[in-house]
């Protein structure tokens, strides 16, 4: 008698279920297929930087910064002259969440098929064996709806290796060397 009973509950649950044994619609992957090899030299690292900008890549774009929860090294970025002033949330110090947020923000922002610009140029590195200061002038174009918005400055980078022997960037210093917008004031205008 139970066998009978289980029967007809599971054969009345198969016939009245939703859909369940339809094919569902595919879903849209939520990561770019762009490949970012794993940095194992500070050029990769920073081709992976310039990409993540290119493609709108947020998890690639993580990934370029220093994350080790077990150690006492933590990212930090350096605003450029005057950001502190101008934007509250360089209040406090800015570390790995508040560069993945202002990230995600900025990306949201940029029109589907159109891509931020990111150019180094008089750029220089210091290998230190473990460390790279890594220095150079900037451009960054982001495209809104109705306009493009550029920053410009230099910045120094100190990129180190991680546990795993991978470089990643672990201090920022934005540098305002003109009247232009830095980066500083794209990731205090784009933070919220």
């Amino acid at each position: 008698m139970y066998k009978v009973i289980l029967f007809c509950l599971l054969s009345a649950f198969s016939f009245t279920s939703c859909d369940l044994f339809d094919t569902r619609e595919a879903e849209k992957p939520s990561t770019s297929r762009e490949n970012f090899p794993p940095a194992t030299s500070p050029d990769v690292l920073l081709t992976n930087f310039i990409k993540s900008y290119k493609v709108k890549d947020d998890n690639a774009y993580a990934g370029c910064f220093y994350d080790v929860s077990n150690s006492a090294l933590k990212y930090s970025f350096s605003p450029a002259s005057g950001a502190r002033e101008s934007y509250p949330v360089f209040a406090d110090i800015w570390g790995l969440d508040q560069e993945v947020r202002f990230f995600r923000n900025l990306i949201s922002k940029v029109p589907e098929g159109s891509s931020i610009n990111l150019t180094f140029s008089d750029s220089n590195s210091v290998n230190y064996g473990d460390s790279v200061i890594f220095t150079a002038r900037y451009s960054v174009s982001v495209p809104e709806q109705s306009q493009t918005v550029s920053f410009v400055g230099q910045l120094e980078l100190k990129l180190i290796v991680d546990d795993r022997l991978l470089w990643k960037i672990y201090t920022w210093l934005d540098i305002r060397n003109s009247t232009f917008l830095t980066w500083s004031d794209m990731k205090g205008y784009y933070y919220f």
